[in-house]
């Protein structure tokens, strides 16, 4: 059920934090954090998935580049895909089986590049950072608007994951780095996110396309399928 916005006659105290840009954390307000234009710092980069099945990469890759680290998705994939690869890189156009690094999801792995993380799991963070998934029963805590634009003007981009349950027991999911937030004069409140894998437009000739869209908080929370994990307080 999605949670709904009582408005009333009541007088409401907004306690405001000055966040680390030295600006004002306005829930009520708006910081968009992606990259307009270049040579604008800091914001984050708009990266395309390499891969169909490495939105988790991509969405890495560009939180870590707007703090001055550049991993290149296919790095993190050497990391993460350890089985199968007979010594091949997956930065390698040698590779010899697709399924080797191409067809498989993940999960970041902040920790292995210096950054602390927090996937947002009500509070037990041992599956996702030691082992690199959640458990398939675990539910995650989403986050309330307070908290999301606190995260986004406090300490700066995160990431987000849906799922939907697939005809054989497993889970097809999807990440992508939130970037921002807006509140409209009609009290709307929207999520700026950069997806890193929607279907190819506009000319594109990769295997996958990178957009830069508003989405309703309601579609933060289940919009892209069943919430999954948030990783937040991502910081060197």
């Amino acid at each position: 059920m999605k949670p709904k916005i009582w408005i009333g006659a009541a007088i409401i105290l907004l306690v405001f934090t000055v966040s680390a840009f030295g600006q004002t954390c306005d829930p009520n307000g708006k910081l968009l954090l992606a990259c307009t234009k270049r040579g604008a710092k800091p914001c984050v980069p708009s990266r395309h998935s390499e891969t169909d099945n490495w939105c988790w990469s991509a969405t890495a890759q560009m939180i870590m580049e707007y703090w001055g680290t550049a991993v290149d998705q296919c790095w993190q994939a050497d990391e993460y895909y350890t089985e199968g690869r007979n010594g091949q890189s997956c930065c390698s156009s040698s590779i010899p089986s697709p399924g080797v690094c191409d067809d498989r999801g993940g999960w970041p792995r902040f920790a292995k590049y210096g950054f602390n993380s927090n996937p947002w799991d009500g509070g037990n963070e041992t599956d996702v950072k030691t082992n690199g998934f959640p458990p398939q029963d675990r539910i995650y805590t989403i986050l309330d608007w307070e908290q999301l634009t606190q995260q986004i003007c406090g300490v700066g981009p995160f990431a987000t994951s849906w799922y939907a349950d697939d005809d054989a027991g497993g889970r097809l999911g999807h990440m992508v780095v939130v970037t921002g937030y807006r509140t409209r004069k009609s009290g709307v409140q929207e999520v700026q996110i950069i997806d890193s894998c929607v279907s190819r437009n506009g000319g594109c000739q990769t295997a996958c396309c990178s957009e830069k869209r508003m989405i309703s908080y309601d579609d933060y929370i289940d919009g892209g399928g069943i919430h999954w994990v948030d990783y937040t307080d991502i910081k060197r």
